[in-house]
């Protein structure tokens, strides 16, 4: 009963934003339950591609692989190899915490980002994907502060668990791989820290 009352509210905000000009926000691919499919995907005028956001992975929901990290980085040696595999444990289990508290709120901002997003899409609206993209990462901030936060710890005890070397092919394959993308916020908003979900280089 709260989901359908909730569905309402959501699809009430859709029509009242549609009615002021237009769709949502851009980004990458899926989102939610809609993960095995494909998500629709087209060019505009200008040759750029719309495609859905997948919400878990903008509010960096990423589980890391450990087996696939120690062949990537080609680390040899045991004692590292085992650090790799039980703090990764760690950050994904943290991972999974987070996904279970805010719940709710990632699925309502999946809802609402999916439903503005494919009016984009049918319209080829670059700038509604934008700004979908730019409210769903003001939405999901809550979220975004604690994987910010379970990746800042990860590093932190990988530096301190791994050689030098290993740590730097760490830093350059997670900057690579895992860093956070997040549109511009307004100014009021914008703190000036950094929000990249980047470690800071040594």
């Amino acid at each position: 009963m709260k989901f359908l009352i909730l569905l309402f509210f959501v699809f009430q905000s859709f029509l009242g934003f549609s009615q002021r000009g237009g769709g949502g926000g851009g980004g990458r691919s899926g989102g939610g339950r809609q993960q095995n499919q494909s998500p629709p995907k087209e060019d505009n005028k200008d040759g750029n591609i719309l495609e859905e956001t997948n919400i878990k992975e903008f509010a960096g929901l990423q589980h890391f692989d450990s087996k696939l990290v120690i062949k990537e980085l080609k680390i040899k040696i045991d004692e590292e190899k085992e650090t790799i595999e039980s703090l990764f444990g760690i950050y994904n289990n943290r991972i999974k915490e987070i996904e279970k508290e805010d719940l709710l709120l990632i699925e309502n901002t999946d809802l609402e980002t999916r439903i503005i997003e494919r009016k984009a899409i049918q319209d080829k609206d670059i700038k509604a994907m934008f700004e979908a993209k730019r409210r769903a990462s003001i939405a999901l901030e809550p979220v975004t502060n604690k994987t910010l936060e379970a990746k800042k710890v990860l590093n932190q005890q990988l530096e301190a668990k791994l050689s030098a070397k290993s740590y730097k092919k760490w830093l350059k394959y997670f900057e690579k791989n895992y860093q956070i993308e997040k549109p511009p916020l307004p100014k009021e908003n914008n703190s000036g820290d950094n929000s990249s979900g980047r470690p800071p280089r040594r």
